[in-house]
């Protein structure tokens, strides 16, 4: 028996998620809706006001993005946009060959 999301509960609430590839000059967001199985992707400026921008584009339920020297200013935007969820970090290493 498969069991379909409510499409009622996604005018709502959203599910969908937002990933941010941060560059010196340059990044690059994805808008994915896991119900539709649709990303949408495009590239804008690595400065405040583009993220603020992407931010307020659409409602999201997590925002995705690396560690690295933008993302505490990245970071403390979320908050302020009310963009954040749970705090994760995971550490990876790569695998010797």
């Amino acid at each position: 028996m498969k069991v379909w999301p409510n499409p009622r509960r996604h005018a709502v609430e959203t599910d969908n998620i937002l990933a941010i590839g941060l560059g010196r000059y340059n990044s690059v967001a994805c808008w994915y809706d896991p119900c539709a199985r649709i990303a949408t992707c495009r590239t804008l400026q690595s400065t405040p006001e583009e993220i603020r921008l992407v931010l307020a584009r659409e409602p999201v339920s997590v925002v995705v993005f690396e560690a690295c020297l933008q993302a505490g200013w990245v970071h403390d935007l979320c908050e302020a946009t009310g963009a954040t969820g749970r705090h994760e970090a995971k550490r990876r290493v790569p695998k010797d060959p």
